[in-house]
C-alpha cells in the first residue's frame, strides 16, 4: 500500500529564491539595488570531454549524401532562393526592403559560417551566396523605389 501524499495549496509552496530589494541614493539620482538569492543546492558541474573530429577517413566520407542533414538542409532551401527569384519578376512597389534586407544578412552570414563547419559544406555556401546575391538584387530595387518615391513628394510640380 502506497502512503498518501498531501498536495501542498498554493499559499503553502515555499519560494525557492530569496529576493531584497533596497532603495540606493547614489550621485544622480535614486537607484534600486536588487539582491537575488536562490536557495536551492548547486548541482556539480557536468564532466565532459572534448573528442577530435577527423577531417578526412571513413567517418568523414559517412557524413556526405543524402541521408545526412548536411546534404537536404542546403538542397531544400534552394526553394528559398528560387522564390526570391520569383520576386524579381513583381513591381517594385510589392518588394519588402526589410524582407530583403534580412534575407541578404542571412545569406552572407551562412555562407561564412558553411565554410567554417566541419564538413566543409559547399552546397549551402552556395545556396545562401545565391539567396544573398538575388535578394540584393531586390533590395536595391524596393530602395530606389522607395527613393524615387519620396523624390516625387517632395519635388514641385513643373509649371509649363
Amino acid at each position: 500500500m502506497e502512503p498518501i501524499v498531501k498536495q501542498p495549496y498554493a499559499n503553502e509552496i515555499t519560494s525557492s529564491l530569496v529576493i531584497g530589494l533596497s532603495l540606493v541614493k547614489r550621485k544622480g539620482g535614486v537607484a534600486f539595488n536588487i539582491d537575488c538569492k536562490s536557495t536551492v543546492p548547486k548541482l556539480p558541474p557536468i564532466k565532459t570531454k572534448r573528442i577530435q573530429v577527423q577531417s578526412e577517413g571513413e567517418d568523414y566520407e559517412g557524413w556526405k549524401g543524402p541521408k545526412y542533414i548536411h546534404f537536404w538542409a542546403p538542397t531544400v532551401k534552394w526553394c528559398l532562393s528560387l522564390a526570391g527569384l520569383g520576386n524579381t519578376l513583381l513591381p517594385e512597389e510589392r518588394l519588402s526592403v526589410n524582407q530583403s534586407l534580412s534575407l541578404v544578412v542571412t545569406g552572407c552570414i551562412w555562407a561564412r559560417y558553411s565554410l567554417v563547419i566541419i564538413p566543409v559544406n559547399y552546397n549551402l555556401m552556395t545556396v545562401n551566396l545565391f539567396m544573398a546575391m538575388i535578394n540584393g538584387i531586390n533590395l536595391f530595387r524596393a530602395v530606389r523605389y522607395q527613393y524615387r518615391i519620396k523624390e516625387a513628394e517632395t519635388t514641385p510640380p513643373k509649371k509649363e
